[in-house]
């Protein structure tokens, strides 16, 4: 019988798409001698899906990234491109599926899977090369990446503007040179049947976001025989479990000598005066050059226009003695031009750096993004009485996401879900399922929730303008009840939080444009499909568990995109402390499950 793995890592897919459910015939062949019965359980705790426009502007406040936007370069369109994707963090997800043998008393084939974090960071380290080049001193993008080379005396000027601009950005080298080696982390343990069992202690990982501190999560999927070997007293069964004591996401990252900016006016007066003046003489060069009327300049005048450009550069660009009229014009005004082009772009962008470096603040803080704690998410199937038994189960007690000055933008409080199925043919009792919901919260206004297995769009106003809740609710849903094959499912929360009212007006300027998915929170999904004849596991779809799509608004599209300088710099600062309480030593079946 072959035997499909689902979904291996959560990725950048949805929770529910973790949960979709295939709902298929049984798999049945001629060869076919006695049913084999199946067994596949599945629980997910949290996805979190944050919208970079919404990170950008908390990070830094929207007048400095209007002035980032002046600044030449294309930055706009850099931003565009590179802000695509949004930053996602899945946590705590746990699997299994097995078929057994005619006489369900044995596993014959099987895996399980703990997945215990995934971050997902792509399109971040494609715009962090540009932010840094710019604060990092690179200004050929104000020259307009021309390879001519500046005069000596802006060049002297120059010097001390980039060294002050590198000492803004030093304190982010370290996490810089790195992130894109790690813009996508996944923490899993996977095994099949027989596999030696994986128990993964806490697991401290150093990386540019910060230290990870993971576990324990294990997984574990034996036979009769497996479980002899490795000392599993509770016999055959597949079974995976991870657990979070608390997760906070957020960091405050410092800007290094950013009040020595405020010294560099003379400088930039200096700058201007002497590219003013520069400017003004190789206007009158390329004057001399071209009198007008088709007539060629005499040799005097062709020797001393050279002359001049090189005492410019700090050196003479050719032999000015060999110049005739004819040459020396053919020579001289392409570089006059295409220096005159590089200083006027340069004198034309030194107001938007001027004005950027001024307002930059002593630090970038991405605080509070999202902070959570005591989930659990556990799967378990055994044989059992003749037949197969599988259990699944989630909890998440308090989850907070994106601090806006002070107060959680969402807060959910108070969510499970579990789902239970036996099965041997001949029992007729019902697979069971649970949905609890205690409490969400809108930047610490409690929203009333009518009931389980609801949707609902509402728009919350707050002091710093109104935001879109669309909600659903879920309930616990029997798909399957027969007494050869059992199907509940059991999701609870699918919640956007959208900047705006319903027409699109009056969002928070702090989340960004009117419009936007600022955050999408799926959480707290159990299923579990037993069955006497085998149900072929497939790979994951984009279908979604019917208990808690989203109602239609029109409003739910792809997260807003945003100016390209901050973000990179914002997401490197992303900081995972991880603390998950460990597992009382025993049996590596024991699921935490009431």
């Amino acid at each position: 019988m072959r035997h499909g793995r689902i979904g291996r890592t959560l990725g950048g897919s949805a929770l529910l798409a973790f949960l979709a459910l295939p709902v298929l015939a049984p798999v049945t062949s001629k060869a076919d001698t006695a049913p084999t019965p199946s067994g596949s359980a599945k629980a997910a705790a949290l996805q979190v899906t944050l919208s970079p426009q919404a990170l950008v502007n908390i990070a830094l406040p929207p007048s400095l990234t209007s002035l980032l936007a002046q600044l030449p370069c294309n930055v706009g369109t850099v931003a565009a491109n590179a802000l695509t994707n949004t930053t996602t963090v899945s946590l705590d997800a746990s699997s299994n599926d097995g078929v057994l043998n005619s006489g369900a008393t044995d596993f014959v084939s099987g895996e399980a899977t703990s997945e215990a974090l995934g971050v997902d960071l792509q399109g971040i380290d494609g715009l962090v090369t540009g932010v840094e080049n710019v604060l990092n001193g690179d200004l050929s993008c104000l020259t307009g990446n021309s390879s001519t080379a500046l005069p000596v005396n802006v060049q002297t000027l120059l010097t001390p503007l980039t060294s002050a601009l590198q000492g803004v950005v030093t304190p982010l080298h370290s996490v810089l040179g790195q992130l894109s080696a790690t813009v996508n982390i996944n923490k899993s343990a996977h095994v099949t049947l027989d596999q030696n069992p994986l128990l993964m202690d806490l697991l401290d990982l150093s990386t540019p976001l910060g230290d990870l501190n993971l576990g324990p999560y294990d997984a574990v999927a034996v036979s009769q025989a497996g479980a002899q070997k490795y000392g599993i007293t509770t016999g055959p069964q597949l079974e995976a479990h991870n657990s979070t004591t608390n997760i906070a996401i957020g960091a405050s990252l410092p800007l290094g000598s950013v009040s020595s900016l405020g010294n560099l006016t003379d400088l930039f007066q200096n700058l201007t005066t002497t590219l003013q003046g520069d400017l003004s003489s190789i206007t009158s060069q390329l004057g001399l050059l071209n009198p007008g009327g088709g007539a060629l300049p005499t040799t005097s005048v062709v020797q001393t226009v050279c002359t001049t450009l090189g005492g410019l550069l700090g050196g003479a660009t050719t032999t000015c003695s060999t110049l005739t009229p004819a040459t020396g014009v053919s020579a001289l005004t392409p570089q006059l031009t295409a220096l005159q082009g590089s200083l006027t772009s340069l004198l034309n962008g030194l107001p938007a750096l001027q004005n950027v470096l001024g307002a930059l603040p002593k630090s970038i803080d991405l605080l509070g993004l999202i902070t959570t704690g005591g989930e659990t998410s556990s799967v378990l199937t055994q044989p059992q009485n003749g037949g197969v038994h599988s259990i699944a189960s989630t909890v998440i007690p308090d989850l907070k996401v994106l601090e806006v000055m002070g107060t959680p933008l969402l807060e959910l409080k108070g969510l499970s879900s579990s789902a239970e199925a036996f099965v041997n043919g001949v029992d007729t009792s019902a697979p069971k399922g649970t949905v609890s919901f205690l409490e969400l919260d809108i930047l610490g206004h409690a929203i009333v929730i009518p009931g389980l297995g609801t949707n609902q769009t509402i728009t919350v106003p707050t002091p710093l303008g109104d935001v879109t809740v669309v909600i659903g609710v879920g309930t616990p849903q029997t798909i399957n009840n027969t007494p050869t094959r059992k199907t509940e499912a059991a999701d609870a929360l699918h919640v956007a939080v959208i900047n705006g009212d319903a027409n699109g007006k009056s969002p928070i300027a702090l989340l960004g444009g009117a419009g936007g998915t600022v955050v999408d929170v799926l959480v707290a999904g159990s299923q579990v499909d037993d069955a006497m004849t085998a149900v072929a596991a497939v790979p994951q779809t984009s279908v979604q568990a019917t208990s808690t799509n989203l109602p239609s608004t029109g409003m739910v599209g792809p997260l807003g995109f945003a100016v390209v300088v901050v973000l990179g710099l914002a997401a490197a600062g992303l900081r995972f402390a991880a603390r998950r309480s460990g597992r009382a030593a025993g049996s590596a079946s024991d699921l935490p499950i009431d």
